[in-house]
């Protein structure tokens, strides 16, 4: 499953030089006053954005279409890949290897030729000292070049050919969009290979739209919240947020900072206008996987993890304090998806849990998981399960045990089938949280709380 992984992500680089289909230039007229926000005092549009932001919006609609053709031509890649292996006798992976290898390494001259041109941009940092880095950066240019060509060459070798532009509104399920040789590629297989992956891009764009837009109007309002009660922004965030952190914790600062915007978008009528995308539901499996809370409850929250994961670690104290804000309204399910070739003890660290779950005490095995994350070799992980008292043989037993193996990689296939790239991923009632914060679960656990009738993005439970 790892290896799967990592050969998508090598042939998605290929792909970004756009050797198979040249992207048209598009040009949309844009309203550059769009409203996107209200409130009492006045309305927010595209204007207010910070530059960077301003512009992912203003081209959101050009920058799809360009995405969904170097989709294609990744589709195309990887078909033309399968096609020479099953050729050659051997595999993918083992020929983008050969054709990396075959790229070489720079040259001294290029070494210095590269420092030499970014040198102010380098900070003072030496030619010996940035060398590594340097000769990493130029060895990945010259084997993406190699692999381009590579893989214009196999176009030609078999034929690759396309027939219908990606991006036609009038193109049916059944239409045929290329060819590699004899082999067609449909509008529907192209579709069930992306449609995940186009709705993320779609609703990573809006989150990072969204909480930009959010900081604006926050500023604005803490600023008139100040003149209001004489005082000045700084006094306001001292007030709502230092003066009341008692652990300060990360959470906690969150967790004012949240009670401050929602108190100032009541007080002033903040309405957000700006359109969130379609929502994407899957039927997320949790038969038999470890979950906290009512078995009840309404909204379901599973967790592809890795407990190896720096960002899981992170995300984990807040999502047990919304089980504690929700509770009994909201089950937390745990699913592994270790990253085994970034985290080299995530696997044991996974099998180790299912033992501990074994037991009855996953979810304080796990608990010491995270906030152990540098000692997670074989001895640490025994040595957990005796901190929490556990039966140390039969934990050593399930740890080793096939089926504890086959559960993880059972949740590593259904991970790469609902399309988890990284950890964690988390969904609400099957919607993929496309950003990891308090808000943003908060946001999707209320949506799935409020009458039927205010969503009409279909089913909330299976």
């Amino acid at each position: 499953m790892i290896c799967k992984r990592f050969l998508g992500r090598l042939i998605a680089v290929i792909c970004s030089i756009s050797f198979l289909i040249t992207a048209a230039t598009f040009v949309f007229a844009q309203p550059r006053s769009e409203i996107l926000a209200t409130s009492k005092f006045r309305s927010f549009t595209t204007a207010d954005l910070s530059p960077e932001i301003r512009d992912v919006y203003l081209n959101r609609r050009r920058d799809t279409l360009r995405l969904r053709e170097s989709l294609l031509s990744q589709m195309l890649a990887e078909k033309l890949l399968d096609v020479e292996a099953k050729s050659t006798g051997s595999s993918a992976e083992k020929i983008i290897e050969k054709v990396r290898n075959s790229a070489g390494r720079p040259t001294d001259r290029q070494i210095a030729e590269f420092f030499n041109a970014n040198e102010k941009r380098l900070g003072g940092v030496t030619l010996e000292e940035s060398r590594e880095q340097i000769i990493e950066y130029i060895t990945a240019q010259m084997e993406q070049k190699k692999l381009g060509e590579f893989i214009e060459r196999l176009r030609e070798k078999y034929r690759a050919v396309v027939f219908k532009d990606i991006n036609s509104p009038n193109l049916k399920s059944a239409d045929v969009v290329a060819r590699v040789g004899a082999t067609p590629i449909t509008f529907a297989e192209y579709n069930r290979k992306f449609r995940i992956f186009l709705n993320d891009e779609l609703h990573f764009r809006y989150e990072d739209v969204r909480a930009d837009l959010i900081a604006v109007i926050l500023s604005f309002l803490i600023e008139k919240e100040a003149e209001e009660t004489g005082t000045d922004a700084s006094g306001i965030i001292a007030k709502e947020i230092t003066d009341k952190m008692r652990d300060f914790s990360d959470v906690e600062r969150e967790q004012l900072e949240s009670n401050l915007k929602n108190r100032l978008f009541a007080k002033y009528s903040v309405k957000i206008l700006l359109k969130e995308p379609p929502i994407l539901r899957q039927d997320i499996a949790t038969n038999n996987c470890p979950f906290i809370g009512a078995a009840s409850a309404p909204v379901e929250l599973v967790m592809f993890s890795d407990f190896q994961c720096p960002a899981c670690a992170a995300v984990h104290p807040t999502i047990a304090r919304l089980l504690q804000q929700y509770k009994g309204k909201v089950r937390l399910v745990v699913r592994n998806f270790p990253l085994s070739d970034r985290h080299p003890n995530a696997l044991d660290a996974a099998k180790a849990a299912l033992a501990a779950a074994e037991q009855g005490k996953f979810f304080e095995y796990i608990d010491i998981l995270y906030r152990n994350q540098s000692q997670l070799d074989q001895d640490a992980l025994l040595g957990y399960a005796k901190q929490l008292g556990l039966n140390t043989e039969k934990f050593r037993a399930d740890m080793t045990a096939g089926n504890t193996y086959s559960r993880i990689e059972n949740d590593i296939a259904d991970g790469d089938r609902y399309g988890v790239t990284s950890t964690p991923t988390i969904f609400v009632n099957g919607a993929k949280v496309h950003r990891l914060s308090a808000e943003a679960f908060r946001r999707a656990i209320d949506r799935e709380l409020a009458p039927p009738a205010s969503s009409a993005s279909g089913p909330r439970r299976r």
